[in-house]
């Protein structure tokens, strides 16, 4: 319906200049019927039945014997010289002003379409930059009210079990607590002290505050300079934006916050597998010592308890993990 409210309004001037020469041509014919045929057919018999029968003509429907037996010469004539003028030229000119401008409108709501998607893609782009800040941001002061309560006994020593207990009680993952008490858990001994406590408090208030930059840098480029960025934009490519987007296949964003989640887990999961390896290693290390040669029955004996030890504790509890999808 818009497309046809605009088409009929701006050729409206066209089509009435067209309708002044149109109706010019038609009741000179319909005259020139009235006078050469009025008498011998009853179509022609007066001005008006004149009318309503070369309209029938422009319908299809038309008597043509009739007027060849009128007059064998000027009935052709006429008939012939009508339906050139009227039907072939007139009508065509009718329809190619209709034409013309429902292409010039369609172009241009196309046009508005387009700057209207490229307006909502940026504002949709900055809500949802500024809603991942949001999470991020909560889930950092989620994280220090969890390590200011995880201390049951106030003894100032943060122990592994005490912490995973506060972290699944707010709903964190199993591997994600791990990666994160590992990460501080510098000496290795499943304790965080008051300095690798603070090592970490440290960290989130640097993240926090590196969030809340970026969301007032977010804000202020949303309030001040996104308007004008789009209607540059918009100006600019308005006249090339449906042969770009017929070139350019850009990737989605819910695709590419899905992708970035992705790889978040991979990461994580790389470096608890780096954990548990560190862990193997050390392990490995400590028992290994010098052998004394004197049977094959010691060596067997002497190496049994640190093959069974390191290796089925944790390389087992290595691969007993199971990742966590729930992010």
């Amino acid at each position: 319906m818009t497309q046809l409210s605009e088409t009929l309004t701006k050729c409206a001037k066209d089509i009435s200049g067209f309708a002044l020469m149109f109706f010019i041509i038609f009741f000179a014919f319909a005259q020139l019927g009235y006078l050469t045929f009025g008498i011998q057919i009853e179509g022609f018999r007066a001005f008006q039945y004149s009318v309503y029968t070369l309209f029938l003509v422009i319908l299809g429907s038309f008597d043509f014997p009739a007027l060849q037996q009128a007059h064998r010469v000027l009935g052709p004539i006429f008939f012939l010289t009508y339906v050139f003028f009227v039907f072939f030229v007139l009508l065509n000119m009718f329809l190619a002003i209709i034409n013309d401008t429902y292409m010039e409108v369609k172009a241009e709501l196309q046009n508005k379409k387009s700057s209207f998607a490229i307006s909502d893609f940026v504002k949709q782009g900055y809500a949802k930059m500024r809603e991942r800040l949001n999470v991020k941001h909560d889930r950092i002061a989620d994280i220090r009210k969890a390590l200011s309560l995880a201390d049951m006994n106030a003894d100032k020593r943060l122990e592994f079990e005490e912490w995973r207990n506060e972290m699944k009680s707010r709903g964190y993952a199993e591997q994600e607590i791990e990666t994160m008490f590992a990460k501080y858990d510098t000496s290795g001994d499943r304790v965080l002290d008051e300095d690798e406590q603070r090592a970490l408090r440290n960290d989130l208030l640097k993240q926090d505050e590196a969030i809340l930059h970026e969301m007032n840098a977010l804000n202020m480029t949303t309030n001040k300079n996104m308007p004008r960025r789009i209607s540059d934009r918009a100006e600019k490519r308005n006249s090339t934006i449906s042969s770009r987007r017929s070139k350019v296949q850009g990737v989605n964003i819910e695709e590419y916050n899905a992708l970035g989640i992705r790889i978040d887990s991979m990461d994580s999961s790389l470096r608890f597998l780096m954990t548990k390896i560190a862990t193997v290693v050390s392990k490995l290390d400590t028992y290994e010592k010098p052998q004394p040669s004197n049977s094959k029955s010691n060596k067997n004996t002497t190496m049994s308890p640190v093959t069974e030890d390191p290796f089925e504790h944790t390389i087992g509890s290595i691969i007993n993990i199971e990742p966590d999808h729930t992010e």
